[in-house]
């Protein structure tokens, strides 16, 4: 009799297990049955571009001796200001250099920053768009605007990239800049999208509705414009 009660118990936990089982592994088919089918969209962080600080020209000097050198290097001259015992002026203002090889220079005092982007954000950059740049703390900040993007990469590296420059006044050459482009389109996933038709439900609406938006293809991957489709909305997959 305890036998067959110890058979009975044992079967009785092994149904209660399996039931457990079966509710478990449903209740994940259906989640990840709702997940598959709708997309909330998000808004990517700010895309940070790293650069270092140039002058726009570098003028080179006449040669002479260190002891006809009447200014320091690194010290800012005006142009036309004598800069040598003999009388000889310079062509223009900026900072006086002493190069390794003992020649002597001029860095303007129009600079940029010299940066690079690679192809798959060189749709996020275009030529006069305001940025955002910060040294490489964040202590110091600037509005800038982009002065000029290559169409032509320069890279020879895996990864294609586009040179780009951005005006800056009151920063030393040399000094490591940090450029924020904001994300102004949003990834729309395969799936939610067919031939630029997606269902949407925007944050401020309680349904769904068809609309027809313009899909930026970059790198294999579909973007939308943020105006299209705002960050927050949610998307249904669309039948095909």
């Amino acid at each position: 009799m305890r036998k067959r009660l110890v058979i009975l118990g044992l079967i009785l936990l092994s149904f209660v297990g399996l039931y457990a089982l079966l509710t478990s592994y449903q209740l994940a088919t259906t989640t990840t049955a709702k997940e598959t089918k709708e997309y909330k969209v998000v808004r990517q962080k700010d895309l940070v571009l790293s650069g270092v600080v140039r002058a726009e020209e570098i003028k080179a000097l006449d040669s002479t001796s260190p002891e006809n050198v009447k200014i320091k290097n690194g010290e800012h001259i005006t142009k036309g200001q004598v800069i040598y015992q003999t009388g000889y002026t310079t062509p223009i203002s900026g900072t006086f250099i002493v190069k390794e090889d003992g020649s002597y220079a001029v860095a303007s005092d129009a600079k940029y920053i010299d940066a690079s982007v690679t192809e798959l954000d060189r749709h996020l950059i275009s030529q006069g768009m305001q940025v955002k740049v910060a040294n490489i703390d964040g202590s110091k900040k600037y509005d800038c605007v982009v002065k000029k993007v290559d169409v032509l990469p320069s890279s020879e590296e895996s990864i294609t990239k586009y040179r780009l420059q951005v005006p800056i006044q009151g920063v030393n050459v040399g000094v490591h800049m940090n450029i924020n482009i904001p994300y102004s389109s949003v990834l729309i996933p395969g799936k939610f999208e067919d031939k630029g038709k997606i269902l949407i439900k925007k944050s401020n609406s309680k349904a769904f509705k068809k609309r027809k938006i313009n899909i930026i293809r970059t790198m294999g991957l579909k973007y939308a414009s943020i105006a299209e489709v705002p960050a927050g909305s949610v998307l249904k997959e669309v039948a095909k």
